[in-house]
């Protein structure tokens, strides 16, 4: 059976020359926090720079609606938000959700606030993208190095920084709700709206954030067949059919709309979290080689890994 190691574990040479002794147990946790910080700036120096692209390019889709927004009326803001879901990260369920609104009771109210939720949760998705991306290289070479200690340990690190990103932005988010509001237009009934709707777009970003990271990893991990089922069923099996009900149903109205998309995202982080957990990363990384040579790796070949990995 897989040895399954706790986040982010402590991990000593096997020859004793740490963990034995309080100098020597010192020691290993300075190599320890060293190999952390290593691998910490790795996924930076890749995360780094794609987030700040993909932040530049939303500025201009935020400013753009920020302006649209102040002018009067609340028909141009409505406008956008199509415009705003094809961009989208979650395809063209996004798109559906916009579509919908336009048959609720008041759908000039209801279009403008979800193209206000549609342009803070692109924003948002920034940083999860720059880390998916992260993940994405870091796991394919290190199973592709036949180092599978080394993918999970890359795994849990992108998992928790995911996580922290996760809580900070979605708790500034919920603190500046009306400020966000203002900023977007001066329709008084527009930013109250959309302050009632701030805890269920903290939902969305909470999700994205984790199940953008975890998509990466499964790009990594060869697994594209299995977001692509994931993704599909998620949104369109269980996200529209729930924003549905809730919206019309229920006559939750916009919010149950988002709700649903929400819902979704909700569904495909748990579904990736559960594949990612349960999986064997020695087999993977044996597959990895596998694709690599050929064929099954020799056990000389196996013998030179454990060398390269134990340096």
């Amino acid at each position: 059976m897989e040895e399954r190691i706790p986040l982010l574990s402590k991990r000593f040479p096997a020859d004793g020359t740490a963990g034995v002794g309080g100098g020597r147990e010192e020691e290993g946790g300075d190599r320890w926090w060293s190999g952390l910080a290593r691998e910490a700036g790795k996924v930076g120096s890749m995360a780094l720079p794609m987030a700040a692209m993909s932040v530049a390019q939303n500025a201009v889709q935020v400013a753009s609606n920020m302006m649209v927004g102040h002018l009067p009326g609340v028909l141009p803001l409505s406008a956008s938000a199509i415009a705003t879901s094809l961009a989208s990260v979650s395809g063209f369920s996004l798109l559906i959700l916009v579509l919908l609104s336009g048959l609720l009771p008041n759908p000039e109210l209801e279009s403008s606030v979800l193209s206000i939720c549609l342009t803070t949760t692109s924003l948002m998705y920034t940083i999860p993208y720059g880390l998916g991306g992260a993940a994405s290289t870091r796991v394919a070479n290190e199973l592709g190095a036949g180092n599978p200690e080394g993918a999970r340990s890359a795994v849990h690190l992108v998992m928790s920084i995911a996580g922290t990103e996760a809580v900070l932005v979605t708790g500034m988010l919920f603190a500046a709700q009306r400020i966000l509001g203002y900023a977007y237009s001066s329709d008084e009934e527009v930013v109250t709206y959309f302050t009632s709707m701030v805890p269920f777009v903290c939902i969305s970003v909470a999700a994205d954030s984790l199940q953008g990271v975890l998509s990466g990893i499964a790009r990594g991990c060869g697994w594209q067949h299995l977001g692509a089922y994931v993704n599909l069923g998620s949104f369109y099996l269980v996200g529209i059919p729930v924003a549905l009900l809730l919206g019309f149903g229920f006559k939750m109205e916009g919010k149950g709309l988002w709700l649903g998309i929400a819902c979704g995202s909700v569904l495909q982080f748990l579904l990736l979290a559960v594949i990612a957990f349960f999986s064997n990363w020695q087999k993977m990384a044996e597959k990895a080689r596998e694709r690599i040579f050929g064929e099954t790796p020799s056990e000389k070949q196996h013998l030179a890994l454990d060398a390269t990995n134990s340096v």
